[in-house]
């Protein structure tokens, strides 16, 4: 596609015919050119099971395509019609006491049931037959943000042959799982129970055998992306060409995203910040979410124009901050920008969330004037679709690690994998370095600086993946509770952390666990910083110490180490250090690995790179006007104006510089 697809999602079948016209007039005035569709509207296309009425939907592509209105055409299995749940009450999810939902919501359905299997391929089958084909459909939109989970006894037999599939016997299962712990061993895979509260599940969400409860989040994970793949092959029957999508959420830990990523034809997904979420930790989620895909641009799917319904407190967007937010998107791989929605529903739980045409229905609005002209900004950027996002430092992300450290019980109630990882990124963030997000099976040779926090699964062959990249001279960070398990965490043995002792020069037997608020000061590099939540007592054999404690019987031991192997070295952070720590820590990191490292307070700058040219984004994130030092010149894509040397960012201003040369 040559242009920047603008637009989100449309519900017209909640509104009069006769305002469609009308609405179609103010979206055209916007610059909107594309349209989400058909993402809820099961019910409507097949009031019961032997009947399936499109004449609604005919309609509304056919008022799509006349208004030269591209489609992003849903499959509208998010949410079970009332019929079925009725006749078919097995269709619901069950929740972890075994409770069965009657119907409502979303998102409801359970994922191993075959009525739902049955009833959900019949209705994409329909649709697929009928719309396949239509010039206007730019992308299939699978379901709608998948999650969640389901303990009924259907789930529970599908996870038995789940298991007798990944283990092949049941002593290979009770070995993984030390499943002698408090009596566990089982006999027979249809003795395993799903982990809820009326079996293994414990408060909070911890596990009583930890292997058991990471293979059933394996497994839940899998099963829902069984039910997208289901639809996804169903429309290949009738359409080989376009491409496939759902919308995923960055900051859900439900499901395994980078396996998921490999089922999908692009990426997309929500983003929704609260109003104190960093503009680091949204450029995370970008970044994740480019990662999954092994760096390849992706979709905003949803964004709201304005306020979001889904927070205690429905903030409003400040002038200027949507379309910046816009723009962080588009710096860290986005293409395309969406919304939720195009007009505010009148009724509903969603009535409050914010939209291109609000409920007083005037073009006058604030939100309408400034989606308005960031749409018509989009229409002179087309030239950077499609543009690479090149990095150097990398940050790794493990969906089991979040999951394994969620479920255990111990050392610390304060330990949040994407809380950690998060901060780990803002301080790169911090220091204006491109980043991209890697996983385990991601090529590290690409980059000089791996940064990988709360590492805690360590499959066998991560060690040699580690030293290869540290003799060819990388760098690779990780921290307290890394290399500690293995993938049905259990513990290696020997020693913290893990299989990773030689790498790292050192050992660890014990870890202290410090209350909320409780800090213990550290010399690193002879400036005093602070660490907190967790402190290892680091014995190094070939490790070096580059910061130590100052508190504690253990004062006086390491707390950072490095060790060298080949050209490259293991730095260990045995505490979540504080922020000018990491900081600190950073700025020596990026001097070893050679890489730029520079601080503008409240401004984020991005690169993004083709045969068309280098592009840079520079962001005021503030509500204050920000000056900013360009170490380039260029031409601003936005304004048409030659931009070098010191410039002055007004409140939520962006610049996209095309650099000379």
């Amino acid at each position: 596609m040559k242009q920047i697809l603008y637009g989100g999602d449309y519900n017209p079948e909640q509104w009069p015919r006769e305002t469609w016209e009308e609405d179609m007039r103010m979206l055209k005035n916007a610059h909107i050119n594309t349209l989400t569709l058909n993402v809820f509207s099961w019910a409507l296309l097949q009031p019961d099971e032997d009947t399936f009425d499109f004449s609604l939907l005919d309609d509304i592509m056919d008022l799509a395509a006349a208004s030269d209105m591209h489609v992003i055409l849903a499959t509208a299995t998010a949410a079970v019609p009332p019929w079925i749940s009725a006749k078919y009450p097995e269709v619901m999810r069950a929740d972890k006491r075994g409770v069965r939902k009657r119907g409502g919501g979303r998102q409801n359905h359970c994922p191993t049931s075959a009525d739902f299997r049955r009833l959900q391929l019949r209705l994409v089958e329909e649709i697929a037959r009928r719309y396949s084909g239509r010039p206007e459909i730019l992308y299939w939109h699978i379901s709608n943000e998948y999650s969640g989970r389901c303990y009924c006894q259907s789930c529970e037999q599908a996870f038995h042959n789940w298991l007798r599939t990944k283990y092949k016997t049941v002593q290979a299962m009770n070995e993984a799982w030390n499943a002698a712990f408090w009596s566990h061993t089982y006999h027979d895979f249809d003795e395993v129970p799903v982990p809820g509260r009326l079996s293994d599940g414990m408060q909070g969400g911890k596990a009583v055998l930890p292997g058991l409860s990471l293979d059933y989040q394996r497994f839940m994970s899998d099963a829902l992306l069984e039910n997208f793949k289901a639809e996804r092959d169903v429309i290949r029957k009738y359409d080989l060409h376009t491409p496939v999508t759902t919308n995923l959420m960055a900051g859900c830990g439900d499901l395994d995203y980078r396996k998921w990523a490999r089922e999908m034809d692009v990426v997309s997904w929500d983003n929704y910040p609260a109003r104190d979420t960093p503009a680091s930790t949204i450029a995370f989620w970008h970044d994740l979410m480019r990662g999954i895909k092994d760096q390849k641009p992706f979709i905003l799917m949803e964004q709201s124009p304005n306020q979001q319904n889904w927070m205690p407190y429905n903030y409003v967007k400040r002038p200027g901050q949507m379309k910046e937010m816009s723009y962080q998107t588009m710096a860290h791989g986005g293409d395309d920008i969406l919304f939720f929605q195009m007009k505010q529903s009148r009724s509903g739980c969603e009535k409050f969330h914010g939209a291109v045409i609000t409920h007083r229905g005037k073009e006058d609005s604030r939100a309408y004037q400034e989606v308005r002209s960031l749409g018509r900004e989009l229409e002179r950027l087309s030239c950077i679709r499609g543009a690479e996002t090149p990095a150097r430092a990398a940050l790794l992300f493990d969906y089991e690690s979040w999951w394994a450290i969620n479920g255990n019980v111990g050392p610390s109630v304060l330990v949040g994998y994407p809380e950690e990882t998060a901060r780990w990124y803002k301080a790169m963030f911090d220091l204006q370095l491109d980043v991209d997000v890697i996983f385990w099976d991601s090529d590290f040779s690409r980059y000089d600086l791996i940064v990988a926090p709360l590492a805690y699964i360590a499959r066998d062959d991560s060690v040699d993946k580690i030293r290869d990249f540290m003799e060819k001279g990388g760098i690779f960070v990780t921290t307290v509770l890394s290399g500690m398990a293995d993938e049905t965490d259990r513990i290696h043995l020997g020693g913290y952390p893990g299989l990773w002792r030689d790498l790292a020069g050192l050992w660890i037997d014990e870890t202290d666990a410090l209350e909320k608020g409780e800090k213990i000061p550290i010399s690193l590099f002879n400036q005093e910083v602070q660490g907190s939540v967790l402190c290892d007592l680091i014995h190094p054999e070939t490790a070096t110490a580059l910061g130590v404690y100052e508190k504690e019987f253990y004062a006086g031991t390491p707390a950072v180490t490095q060790n060298r192997t080949g050209k490259g070295r293991f730095i260990y952070c045995g505490t979540f250090l504080d922020e000018s720590g990491m900081e600190l820590l950073m700025r020596w990191l990026c001097r070893k690995a050679g890489i730029e490292a520079k601080a503008y307070a409240g401004v984020e700058k991005k690169t993004r790179v083709s045969d068309k040219g280098r592009f840079h984004f520079v962001m005021n994130q503030r509500r204050e006007a920000t000056p900013v030092d360009l170490s380039f010149e260029g031409t601003d894509l936005i304004t048409g104006r030659h931009i070098s040397g010191m410039v002055m960012l007004d409140p939520y201003q962006t610049m996209i510089i095309r650099e000379n040369g």
